[in-house]
C-alpha cells in the first residue's frame, strides 16, 4: 500500500509489513537517456508512521532553505510548523 498526499510531495510512504518506507519521486534530467521520466528512490526506512512524517518535515524545511540558509531559531520554527501541518492529518 502507498500513502500519497499533496502535503507530502515529492515524497510518499510505502507501508510494508514491518516498516514505513519513505520514497521520493524524482524526474530524470535532460542529460538522462530518458529525460522527463519519473522514478522513485528510497529515502529511508522507519519503524512507525510518525518517524517517517518527521523525516518529511525535516527534508521539506531543508529544501525550502537550500539557497538562503537560516538560523537555528528559523529552522526550528519552520520544522515545528511543518510537523504541525502533517500532524493535522490524524494518525
Amino acid at each position: 500500500m502507498e500513502i500519497k498526499d499533496s502535503k507530502l510531495e515529492p515524497y510518499f510512504i510505502k507501508v510494508q509489513e514491518d516498516s514505513y518506507d519513505l520514497m521520493e519521486t524524482v524526474v530524470k534530467g535532460a542529460e538522462s537517456k530518458t529525460p522527463g521520466q519519473a522514478y522513485s528512490r528510497p529515502v529511508g526506512y522507519f519503524p512507525n508512521l510518525s518517524s517517517a512524517l518527521a523525516k518529511v518535515s525535516k527534508l521539506k524545511v531543508i529544501a525550502a532553505n537550500n539557497e538562503t540558509g537560516c538560523d537555528l531559531a528559523g529552522f526550528i520554527s519552520q520544522y515545528n510548523n511543518s510537523c504541525k501541518m502533517l500532524s493535522d492529518i490524524k494518525i
